[in-house]
């Protein structure tokens, strides 16, 4: 059994938080978009008990930022620090990440994945800084509670054109849609 393999079996399980309405399916997307992206500077916000974090920090990123408040699920924090423990390449913020992301410079990330508050004014500042930190032909996908208020958050990436992908929560059954935009690259029309 393969390293990839092992790691996407842990990710069956169902976990309180960070396992709950992301189904390993969309775990395996994340990395392998990150892998074909060839990413070296990955983020993700909102990481709880880490689970996501894990596979992104598998691509062998140079670097991996997990952000999170620890306000939804703080009593997950060690879980996430154990599970994270053998990557030399994971760093956590604790914090919020709209102050986390306000600081980085332009053009600094490759790879977001957004799984915080999705509260509809949030998600949407998130993502008018995500516009200014990704790298050119950076990716980032906005995990949702599937909502309608997925629209008004990627209308912030009207210019660069968006797709949404359905997901389905293993736990409720209900839509958690995946938003996923890619910066245009360098003289790209």
């Amino acid at each position: 059994m393969s390293d990839l393999t092992e790691l996407l079996d842990r990710l069956t399980h169902r976990y309180v938080s960070g396992g709950l309405h992301v189904a390993p399916e969309t775990r395996l997307m994340l990395y392998t978009l990150a892998v074909a992206l060839r990413a070296e500077d990955i983020l993700e916000l909102g990481y709880d008990a880490g689970l996501t974090l894990e596979i992104l920090a598998a691509t062998g990123a140079r670097r991996v930022v997990g952000v999170d408040n620890l306000t939804e699920y703080n009593f997950v924090e060690s879980d996430a620090q154990k599970r994270l423990e053998p990557y030399d390449n994971v760093e956590l913020f604790h914090g919020e990440a709209i102050e986390y992301l306000t600081a980085l410079s332009n053009e600094s990330v490759d790879f977001v994945h957004v799984d915080d508050s999705h509260e509809r004014e949030h998600v949407y500042f998130e993502a008018l800084q995500i516009k200014r930190v990704l790298r050119p032909g950076g990716m980032a996908v906005f995990h949702n509670d599937g909502t309608p208020h997925l629209w008004l958050v990627m209308s912030a990436f009207d210019d660069w054109g968006w797709m949404r992908f359905p997901a389905v929560s293993p736990h409720s059954g209900k839509p958690f849609d995946l938003g996923v935009v890619r910066k245009p690259m360098e003289g790209w029309l």
